[in-house]
C-alpha cells in the first residue's frame, strides 16, 4: 500500500480529532528515518510515540493561548555565564535522576519539582534553585495554562513555589556545570 493511500485510509477511518496526532506520528516517523540515514542514530519507538503527543498537547495549547506567550520579562539574577556562590544563609537546589523516556524540558521539570519537595521537606528557608532550561523557567513563570503532562508538572511546581521562599533563576549551561557536578557528588551518597 502506497503511503498516500495509507494516509488517506487513516483520516477517513479516525476521528478529525485523531488527525493531528496521525500527522504528527508521520513527522516522527520520516525525523527518525533522517536521524538514520544522515546521523546513523536510531531513536526509540517509544520516544517518538511521547514526544509526538507532547509536541500535539503543547501545540493545541498554543492555539488556545495564542494571543498570550510563555515569554515573561528577565529577572534580575537571570543568565548567569558562571557559577554563583548563594547567599549567607541560603541553599542551591538538586535534583535527582529517573529513567523513563521523555523530553528534556519535562525531565527538567520533574527535576524542578523534585528539588521543592525536597526543600520543603527539609523546612528550608531562603533557596535559591538556577535552572539551564529557559522553556521551564519561562513556563512557571508564565500564567498561560498547558493541557499536558509537562503543563501538570509546571502546574505543580507554581503551587509549591506560593508555599515556600525560593528563588528561581535561568542561567546558562555553562554557569549551570556545578550545579550537574554537585548532583553526582549528592547522589553518590556524599552531600554538599
Amino acid at each position: 500500500m502506497e503511503f498516500d493511500s495509507w494516509l488517506d485510509r487513516m483520516f477517513h477511518m479516525n476521528n478529525k480529532e485523531d488527525h493531528g496526532e496521525i500527522v504528527s506520528l508521520c513527522w516522527s516517523i520520516w525525523q527518525a528515518r533522517n536521524n538514520i540515514v544522515w546521523n546513523q542514530k536510531k531513536s526509540d519507538v517509544n520516544f517518538a510515540v511521547y514526544s509526538t503527543r507532547e509536541y500535539l498537547a503543547e501545540w493545541k495549547s498554543a492555539q488556545v493561548f495564542s494571543t498570550k506567550t510563555l515569554y515573561q520579562d528577565i529577572e534580575n539574577g537571570d543568565g548567569a555565564t558562571s557559577w554563583v556562590k548563594p547567599e549567607k544563609d541560603k541553599v542551591k537546589g538538586a535534583s535527582k535522576l529517573f529513567d523513563g523516556v521523555i523530553r528534556p524540558e519535562h525531565a527538567e521539570a520533574i527535576a524542578l519539582k523534585e528539588a521543592l519537595s525536597w526543600v520543603k521537606e527539609k523546612g528550608w528557608r531562603r533557596v535559591v534553585i538556577n535552572s539551564d532550561c529557559l522553556a521551564v523557567i519561562q513556563a512557571i513563570r508564565s500564567n498561560v495554562i498547558l493541557s499536558s503532562p509537562f503543563g501538570q508538572v509546571i502546574t505543580e511546581c507554581r503551587m509549591m513555589l506560593r508555599d515556600l521562599n525560593i528563588k528561581l533563576f535561568f542561567v546558562k549551561r555553562s554557569a549551570n556545570m556545578a550545579a550537574h557536578y554537585e548532583r553526582v557528588v549528592f547522589f553518590s551518597g556524599s552531600s554538599f
